[in-house]
Parts: structure tokens; C-alpha cells; sequence
């Protein structure tokens, strides 16, 4: 048997002594006489953990059982780190999680439901529960324990259902059914169900990078970067990777699922840009005229960008002029200054939703307008 404080693991004690106890029902028990009777239970291999009041013990990785239900101030402030937030006691009412440290909560074995700060007695009994839909088996919950002989102290343990015990579960549930079974009342709610926590190991919750590509003509597969907290995870071991809409220019997807000890998914994107435009040549023929050619981008871009300028940095008179067919591989621009020499560069780009993606400009050209 342990007992171990606060985190730590600790056997379901106060459980098995009080069913190594026949209580009288004027007999109240309360503050640090629970932890006496607890640390007097033996036998037993499981750890029992402590959570907000109850205590229970792992199933499997994603499961857990509850066994017992104690508010006294004593494991409070020992066991539980300072916090009943299940209980009410105003109005008698005991919520049981739907989910403790990221396991469901699947099974409830807790008869004698006092409340314990109070004493027990059949004044302090807990009459009005909550069992949420993830519990699929309970044993004597609503009932309190007697003796068949009160002469022999370890003589068979029966179970006395509670008069007005109502449980307060969602339509359909383990827990509805077993309250028809044992005649007690039912309400049906999902008030207090709780959402499935985010795991650590959800691969949902990672932050995922991801760079920007450049349009080749082939099939883009960028590396990519998955981190959980301060983990970075491994490709392959922790999680894949699949890709869609990832050759021609635009927004592509990318989606992380989590392997191995990692589970859900998680999608990112990264943009191919188009690729740098050639330009075939930049000349002035008519007066205050330049026309500017040059070859077709592949890819599905959207359009071309011309810019003009009287400088090759692009800091003098800088104009912009947009051409808006793929198909376009021309403009000729006009009302230029005659004389001047002129820097002139074409970028393609990609529109998608709102935004507008660029690609790298080509080679500055100069050229002399007429």
C-alpha cells in the first residue's frame, strides 16, 4: 500500500478501510480522522492518484476509474492541491469529471458518498450526482454499505440503496441505465460534460513551419519543421507528411499526422512563386515609346508587373503598370520623357483570395527612349 502526497500515487485506503468498518449512522466521522482510517487500509497493488477530491486509478493511457469522493479539509489540503471544484455544497450536488489529467473517466466504483467534511451520516448523504457519458461501468454508486452480522466484523458486505438518490447523466447513458436498474431517479442533461482535453502528444496543437518555394514545373515537397513546446519532432518516427496542389504557382497544403506516439493532424500551407521573368528585349522605336518583351511564365501565374524607372535602382520616377493576362507577353508604354534613358524589369504574379504573390524581377534592361 502507498500514500504518497499531493501528485503522487496513493492507495484507495480510506476505501477499502471503510468497508472494513460498519458505521453506525449516528456516527460522524470528520477532519483528520479520515486520513487515520485511510492509512489503516491494507492490501492492494494499485496506485491510487488524487484530483480535485477524488481519487482514482489509470485504466490504460486513456482511460481512468474513480473509486472514492472525500471534501474534507484534510485532503484538500494534502491530497488534493487546494482544490474541490466538483462539489457544491450549497445544494448537495457532486459533479464527476468527464475527463481527469487527459483520460476519459470510463468506470466509477463509490458507494458510501458522504459529505465527508461534514461527517457520515445519513444526513450528510449525497443525494444528486452528475455522471458524465464517458462512464460505462458503476458499481454502488447512490447505495451505503452495511453487515450482514454485525457480530463478525469481516461478515459479507451488502449495499443499501439511498431513498431520493438522483443521478443527472445525458440520454442514452451507461449511466441512465443504471439508475432505471436500481430505482433511482434520473435526469437527463449534458450540462456538465466536459470537452476532451488537447493532448501533449496531439499533433494538432504543434506549430508547424514551413517554407516558400519556387515554381520548377515539378512536384514541391519543402521540409518542414513540427514542434510541441520546446520538442521538435521527428519526420518519419513522430509524424508524416503528405502534399496537395503542390506544383503549379499559388498556395499549397500541407498535412501532419502524427505516428507513433503522436496522434491527430495538423495543416499548413507554403506558397510557390512564380518563377523570375526573362526579359527578351526592351526597345524605343516611335517617339516617347518603349516597348518591353518577354517570355511567357509557366505555372498558372495570373499576370506580369512592368516597372520603369529613370535610375538602375529603382529610386528615380519609379511607375508601375500591371498586365493582367498570363497570356500577355508585351507592353509598350508611352507619354515617356524623350531623350531619357530608361531602366525597365517584369516580375509575373499569382493571385489567390485576396492576396498577391510575386515572383523574383527579371534583368534590368536600359533602354534609350526616341
Amino acid at each position: 500500500m502507498k500514500l504518497i502526497k499531493k501528485t503522487a500515487a496513493v492507495v484507495c485506503a480510506a476505501s477499502l478501510a471503510l468497508s472494513a468498518f460498519a458505521l453506525p449512522e449516528a456516527l460522524n466521522i470528520t477532519g483528520n480522522d479520515m486520513a487515520i482510517i485511510a492509512q489503516a487500509g491494507g492490501g492492494g497493488d494499485e496506485d491510487i492518484l488524487w484530483y480535485n477530491c477524488f481519487n482514482y486509478t489509470k485504466l490504460n493511457e486513456n482511460e481512468v476509474k474513480i473509486y472514492s469522493f472525500y471534501n474534507t479539509q484534510y485532503y484538500i489540503d494534502n491530497y488534493n492541491d487546494g482544490k474541490c471544484d466538483y462539489w457544491n455544497p450549497d445544494n448537495g450536488f457532486l459533479v464527476f469529471p468527464t475527463y481527469i489529467e487527459g483520460r476519459k473517466v470510463t468506470e466509477i466504483e463509490n458507494g458510501d458518498l458522504y459529505d465527508w467534511d461534514k461527517g457520515a451520516s445519513e444526513e450528510t448523504q449525497i443525494k444528486k450526482v452528475y455522471i458524465p457519458s464517458t462512464v460505462t461501468k458503476i458499481v454502488n454508486l447512490g447505495k451505503v454499505h452495511y453487515y450482514a452480522d454485525d457480530d463478525e466484523f469481516l461478515e459479507e458486505l451488502l449495499w443499501k440503496p439511498v431513498d431520493g438518490f438522483t443521478i443527472y447523466t445525458p440520454k442514452g447513458s451507461a449511466a441512465e441505465k443504471y439508475a432505471k436498474e436500481n430505482g433511482f431517479d434520473v435526469v437527463n442533461t449534458n450540462k456538465y460534460e466536459e470537452s476532451a482535453p488537447a493532448s501533449s502528444n496531439d499533433i494538432s496543437g504543434s506549430v508547424v513551419k514551413v517554407g516558400n518555394k519556387v515554381y520548377t514545373g515539378k512536384k514541391l515537397k519543402p521540409a518542414v519543421t513540427v514542434t510541441i513546446g520546446d520538442k521538435t519532432l521527428e519526420n518519419g518516427r513522430d509524424y508524416t507528411v503528405s502534399y496537395k496542389n503542390n506544383k503549379k504557382v499559388g498556395k499549397a497544403t500541407v498535412t501532419i499526422t502524427g505516428t507513433g506516439d503522436y496522434t491527430g493532424t495538423k495543416k499548413a500551407s507554403f506558397i510557390i512563386k512564380p518563377k523570375k521573368v526573362t526579359v527578351s528585349s526592351a526597345k524605343s522605336t516611335k517617339t516617347k515609346t518603349v516597348k518591353i518583351k518577354w517570355k511567357k511564365s509557366a505555372g498558372g501565374v495570373t499576370g506580369y508587373q512592368v516597372q520603369t524607372a529613370l535610375n538602375k535602382k529603382f529610386t528615380k520616377s519609379k511607375t508601375s503598370y500591371k498586365v493582367k493576362k498570363a497570356s500577355t507577353v508585351s507592353k509598350t508604354i508611352k507619354k515617356l520623357k524623350k531623350g531619357k534613358t530608361y531602366y525597365v524589369r517584369v516580375r509575373a504574379y499569382k493571385t489567390v483570395g485576396k492576396t498577391t504573390y510575386y515572383g523574383k524581377f527579371s534583368t534590368v534592361k536600359k533602354v534609350k527612349c526616341k
